[in-house]
C-alpha cells in the first residue's frame, strides 16, 4: 500500500519542526503572564486592605509587557503566512502544509484569547479595562488583522483545493486530515463545506474575535471538569509543603484555570501532530534550515519576558506578599495622580496666599 501512496513533497521552511516548535513554545508562554495577572491581582486584594486599596498601583504584570510577550508568536504567524500565499503562487504549495499552517494560526489564535476573556474583569487598575489601555488596543488589532488574514488563506485553499496545489505530485487526493480518531480525506465534501463555513466566520473582524473566544471558552469549560481532579491532587501535594490554606486554595484555582486555558492550543497541537503521522511526507521535512533557527530565536524574547515577570512575582511571594508600591505608580495612571496632587497643591498655596492678605 505504501508504494501505491503519493509521497507528499517535504517543506521544512514552512512547517517544519522548528517553526512548530517555536509557535508551541510561544502559545505556551503567552498563558504564563495571565496566570501571573491573577496571582497579583489576587495578592492584591488579600494582602491589601480595603480602606487602603487605590486605583493606581505598581503592577508587575501589565498590558504592555503582556503585548510584548503575545505579539512575537503572532508576527511569525503573518511572516509563515506571507512565505506560505508567496510559494503557493510561484512554486506550488501542498494542501497538506497549507492545513498545518492553519492549525498553527489557530494555535496562535487560541494563545492571545485569554488576555480578552481576562480584561473584561478586570476592575482594580483602570487602565487597563477594554478599549482605555492603548498596548491592548494594539494587541487587539494585530490580533483581528492576523485571524482574518489567516481565514482569508483558509477559505482560499478550500474553496479551490480540488486545483489549489499544483506542485509535483499534486497529492491532494492522498491527503488526510485526523479528526479526532479518524483520518478524513481532504476531498470529502462534507470536510470541505464545514472548514468554508469556520473561515467565513473567522475572515469577519471583530466576528473572528468573538467566535473563537467562543470555541475557547467552550473547549476551556468542557476540560474544566475533568481538571478538577487535578487540583485536588496539587492541592494535597502543595499541603504537605505547610503552604498556608488561603494561598493553597489560591494554587489550586490557578492550577485549574492554567490547565483549561492551555487545553484548546494542546488540542490543535495534538491533531496537528497526528495529522503528520498518519500522511505520507518525503524525507526531509524535519531537515534543519536556517529559517528553522529564526523561527526559535524568536520565542527567546517572549520566554525573557515571562521569566523577569515570574522572578518578580515570586520575590513578592518570598518577601511575605508585601503590598505592591503605591508611590510609584506607572503608564498614564501616574499622570492622573500627580496631575491630582500638583492640583491639590495649586489649591492649597493659593488658600494658604489669601490667608496672609487677609491678615
Amino acid at each position: 500500500m505504501a508504494s501505491t501512496t503519493c509521497l507528499i513533497p517535504s517543506n521544512p521552511g514552512i512547517a517544519g519542526i522548528g517553526v512548530r516548535i517555536s509557535i508551541y513554545i510561544q502559545a505556551a508562554t503567552a498563558l504564563v503572564p495571565a496566570a501571573l495577572k491573577i496571582i497579583e491581582d489576587q495578592l492584591y486584594e488579600n494582602t491589601v486592605p480595603e480602606a487602603q486599596r487605590t486605583q493606581f498601583y505598581k503592577t508587575v504584570v501589565n498590558w504592555d509587557n503582556i503585548k510584548d510577550v503575545a505579539t512575537p508568536n503572532i508576527l511569525l504567524g503573518f511572516a509563515i503566512l506571507v512565505s506560505s500565499v508567496i510559494q503557493a503562487h510561484v512554486y506550488g504549495l501542498t494542501v497538506y502544509h497549507g492545513l498545518i499552517l492553519l492549525n498553527l494560526h489557530i494555535i496562535i489564535g487560541f494563545s492571545v484569547s485569554p488576555y480578552f476573556i481576562l480584561s473584561a474583569n478586570d476592575n482594580i487598575n483602570p487602565m487597563n479595562r477594554l478599549g482605555q489601555n492603548p498596548a491592548h488596543i494594539r494587541l487587539a488589532q494585530l490580533h483581528v488583522v492576523h485571524l482574518s488574514c489567516a481565514a482569508s488563506f483558509g477559505l482560499w485553499l478550500f474553496v479551490t483545493i480540488n486545483h489549489f496545489d499544483h506542485s509535483d505530485p499534486d497529492c491532494t487526493s492522498s491527503t488526510f486530515y485526523y479528526a479526532l480518531g479518524k483520518n478524513v480525506s481532504v476531498n470529502h465534501s462534507g470536510f470541505r463545506d464545514f472548514w468554508i463555513v469556520m473561515y467565513a466566520f473567522l475572515v469577519v473582524p471583530l466576528v473572528n474575535l468573538t467566535f473563537l473566544l467562543f470555541m475557547f471558552f467552550v473547549i476551556s469549560a468542557t476540560s474544566f471538569v475533568f481538571l478538577v481532579l487535578v487540583s485536588v491532587v496539587v492541592g494535597v501535594i502543595l499541603a504537605l509543603t505547610l503552604i498556608k490554606e488561603k494561598y493553597l486554595v489560591m494554587s489550586g484555582r490557578l492550577t485549574v484555570l492554567f490547565l483549561a486555558a492551555l487545553t484548546p492550543g494542546a488540542l490543535m497541537l495534538f491533531l496537528t501532530e497526528a495529522m503528520i503521522k498518519v500522511n505520507h511526507v518525503a524525507a526531509g521535512e524535519s531537515q534543519w534550515t536556517f529559517g528553522q533557527t529564526i523561527a526559535l530565536s524568536i520565542a527567546i524574547l517572549p520566554l525573557w519576558n515571562v521569566y523577569k515577570q515570574t522572578k518578580e512575582i515570586t520575590k513578592r511571594i518570598r518577601a511575605g506578599l508585601e503590598p505592591p508600591a503605591t508611590d510609584a505608580p506607572e503608564h498614564n495612571a501616574s499622570d492622573g495622580t500627580r496631575d491630582v496632587e500638583a492640583n491639590g497643591g495649586k489649591a492649597q498655596a493659593v488658600e494658604t496666599t489669601s490667608a496672609i492678605q487677609s491678615v
